[in-house]
């Protein structure tokens, strides 16, 4: 691995997210913001459909869909912004490495 790889891998985290009854394990990195790691997992998941999931952004009539991360054995839903207005992140929610996550999609009404 070079240096810049190990600089890319630095502190990430290994954690397992589930949706639709499929889970993949997903490095990454518990400071980046819920926005930019649920960016990432859409990227990937266009990338790689058959690997990850397919998140559409819109539904069948057309509504946008909105992904949310959550605790897999909570109810739970991570809130992206906290009530100060700052982004927050996985460690913001105490996430750790081998944690279990879930996606949760939410049809927003145009």
């Amino acid at each position: 691995m070079s240096q810049e790889e190990e600089k890319k891998d630095e502190g990430r985290i290994k954690v397992y997210i589930t949706f639709k009854e499929k889970t993949v394990l997903f490095s990454a990195n518990p400071l980046y913001s819920l926005k930019v790691t649920m960016e990432n997992l859409k990227k990937l998941a266009n990338m790689y459909p058959d690997k990850f999931w397919h998140l559409p952004e819109f539904d069948n009539n057309g509504q946008r869909i909105t992904y949310y991360i959550g605790k897999q054995e909570s109810k739970s839903v991570f809130l992206s912004i906290a009530a100060t207005g700052e982004d927050r992140s996985l460690e913001d929610y105490g996430v750790k490495a081998g944690d279990k996550l879930k996606i949760i999609q939410k049809v927003v009404a145009g």
